[in-house]
C-alpha cells in the first residue's frame, strides 16, 4: 500500500478547500465530501451526507466512519475543513512511523487537558445546546470518567481500519448521533470506555511541520481567525468535573472591562473587585477584553494577582487602533442578562456595585448611568456614557456597538448611547459613584502610546449615521479573538 486516502467533509460553502499540488496527487488520494461546486483543486468531490438536518452532524458522519466510505482502504487521514497539509503528503513510511504501536493517532489538545473543560468552553461559546452539553457531561460524570485524563484535538485523525478502530468509529458516531454534535466532547470518552489508546502526532495543530490550520467558519469566528500561540494557556477557574452540573454562566450581572497595556490600572481594578465578596450577595462576573495589547497581556496580570470573583479573559489578536466598539461587542457577546460596560480607568467600589446591581431596582426597559467623580479629591467629572448598565436584550435589539468607528478615535459610545435611547429609558443613578482614576494616581490609567486622539474622521462617520437615523450596525466581531483565561 503506497497510498493513503486523505479526506475531509465541509458543511458550509463559506469554507474553502486548499488546492492539492499536482505532484502530490500521485502519492495520495484526496476526497472531499461537499455539496458546493468547485473548480479542479485536486480533490475528488463527493456529496455530503443528508442523514441529519444539522449540517455539522452530517459532516461528522464522514469524520467518524471512514471504514464505511472507504472500505477498500487500509488507512485514512481525516483533515478538518480548516486544515491543510503544508509539507509533502503522508507516505507509507510516515504512516508506519505514527501507527507503529497504535491503530490511531491524533494531536493532543494544545491548551486543554480535560473533556470537562472542553464542555465548559463549549458552553461559554454556545457551540451547541446548553441542555445537550450538560446532559452529556453529566452522563460522563455518572459513569466515573476521570478528570484531566487528556484531550485530543481531533482536527487530524490518522487511522488504520482495524476491527478495533472500526468499533471505535461506530461507537463514537453513536455518541455524536445521540448527544452533542461536538464530536471532540465524546472522542476521549469512547476511547476510555473501549479500553483503547491512541498515539500522538508530534507537536500540536498550531505548531507542527506537517499541517496548518486556517480560518474555520461556522464556529463564531471572524474570517481572520488565527489560533492562539501555545505559550498562552487557557485555564478554567472552576474545578471541572464535580462542578459541571452547576448552572454555569448565568450570573445576573456581567461586567465588561477593556484593557490595553494597563497593568497597573488592572491591578487596581482587581483590588476593587476583590472587595466585592462579603458586600455583594450575588457576585458579578467580569469579562475582561484584552484589546490586542502588544506588551503585557491581561491574562498574565489576572493570574499573577488573583481574583476573588469570577473572571474570564478574552484576547483580540490584531492590534487595531481604537477598537473600543469591537472590544465591547466581544464582551457583550459573551455576557448574559445584565451588562455593565466600563473603561479600565473607572472604579465601581463594592457599596456602589451593590446599589447599582440591586435586582429589585432594575427594569429591562431602562438603562442606567451612574455619577462620576475624579479621584482623589472626588471632584465632579463630566457625565460619562462609557459606564452603562443595560440588559442584553436591548443590546441585541439595537445591534450592539458599531465597528465602523474602529481604527480611529471617538464617537462610538455616543452612537451606541443614541441608539440605546431609542429602545430603553435612561435612568441616572445619582446614588452610585464611579471613581475615575487619573495618571497622577496610576500612571497607565489611560491608554498610552503614539496613537492620536483625533475625532475628525469618526465625527464625519457619526454625522452621516445621524442623518440616516443611526441604522443598526452590521458585521460585528470583525477580528480574530479567543478566550485566554
Amino acid at each position: 500500500m503506497d497510498q493513503i486516502v486523505v479526506y475531509t467533509a465541509i458543511s458550509s460553502c463559506e469554507d474553502r478547500l486548499q488546492p492539492v499540488p499536482e505532484a502530490w496527487r500521485q502519492r495520495a488520494r484526496f476526497v472531499a465530501f461537499w455539496d458546493c461546486p468547485q473548480p479542479d483543486l485536486g480533490w475528488e468531490i463527493r456529496p455530503l451526507s443528508k442523514r441529519f438536518r444539522d449540517l455539522r452532524r452530517n459532516a461528522s458522519v464522514h469524520k467518524c466512519l471512514p471504514h464505511v466510505f472507504f472500505p477498500e482502504e487500509e488507512y485514512s487521514l481525516w483533515l478538518e475543513g480548516s486544515v491543510s497539509i503544508v509539507s509533502e503528503p503522508p507516505c507509507r513510511e510516515w504512516i508506519k512511523r505514527h501507527l507503529r504501536k497504535m491503530d490511531l493517532a491524533t494531536f493532543k489538545h494544545r491548551i486543554r487537558k480535560c473533556l470537562y473543560d472542553e464542555g465548559f468552553i463549549s458552553l461559554d461559546f454556545r457551540y451547541d445546546s446548553e441542555q445537550v452539553i450538560r446532559k452529556q457531561m453529566q452522563k460522563y460524570c455518572d459513569l466515573d470518567y476521570p478528570e484531566s485524563k487528556g484531550l485530543a484535538e481531533c482536527v487530524v485523525l490518522l487511522r488504520r481500519h482495524s476491527r478495533k478502530v472500526q468499533r471505535l468509529n461506530e461507537t463514537w458516531f453513536n455518541e455524536v448521533k445521540q448527544g452533542s454534535v461536538l464530536n471532540q466532547l465524546s472522542f476521549d470518552f469512547v476511547v476510555h470506555q473501549l479500553k483503547l489508546e491512541y498515539g500522538l502526532l508530534p507537536g500540536t495543530i498550531s505548531n507542527n511541520r506537517y499541517f496548518e490550520r486556517h480560518t474555520h467558519t461556522g464556529m463564531g469566528r471572524s474570517e481572520n481567525f488565527k489560533f492562539m500561540p501555545d505559550k498562552i494557556s487557557l485555564k478554567t477557574n472552576k474545578p471541572a468535573r464535580k462542578h459541571f452540573p452547576a448552572n454555569h454562566g448565568n450570573r445576573p450581572i456581567n461586567m465588561v472591562f477593556l484593557y490595553y497595556d494597563n497593568p497597573q490600572m488592572l491591578e487596581a481594578q482587581i483590588d476593587c473587585w476583590n472587595s466585592y465578596p462579603g458586600v455583594l450577595e450575588n457576585l458579578p462576573e467580569v469579562l475582561l477584553i484584552d484589546d490586542g495589547s502588544p506588551r503585557i497581556f491581561a491574562a498574565d496580570i489576572v493570574q499573577k494577582k488573583g481574583c476573588r470573583i469570577p473572571v474570564k479573559v478574552y484576547r483580540i489578536w490584531p492590534d487595531i487602533p481604537w477598537n473600543f466598539a469591537g472590544a465591547r461587542n466581544l464582551g457583550c457577546f459573551h455576557a448574559r442578562n445584565w451588562i455593565y460596560v466600563s473603561d479600565i480607568d473607572t472604579l465601581l467600589q463594592a457599596p456602589d456595585a451593590r446599589a447599582l446591581f440591586e435586582q429589585r431596582r432594575l427594569n429591562e426597559e431602562c438603562f442606567y448611568i451612574p455619577r462620576r467623580v475624579y479621584l482623589p479629591e472626588l471632584k465632579k467629572a463630566p457625565a460619562g456614557i462609557v459606564n452603562l448598565l443595560f440588559h442584553k436584550s436591548k443590546y441585541q435589539e439595537i445591534g450592539g456597538y458599531d465597528e465602523d468607528y474602529a481604527g480611529h478615535y471617538g464617537k462610538e459610545e455616543t452612537d451606541y448611547y443614541e441608539r440605546l435611547g431609542k429602545v430603553a429609558r435612561q435612568v441616572v443613578r445619582k446614588d452610585v459613584l464611579i471613581r475615575v482614576m487619573t495618571k497622577d494616581l496610576v500612571p497607565d490609567a489611560r491608554t498610552i502610546g503614539p496613537r492620536l486622539r483625533d475625532k475628525t474622521y469618526n465625527t464625519e462617520i457619526f454625522m452621516h449615521k445621524q442623518s440616516a437615523g443611526f441604522p443598526k450596525p452590521k458585521n460585528p466581531l470583525r477580528f480574530s479573538w479567543d478566550r485566554v483565561l
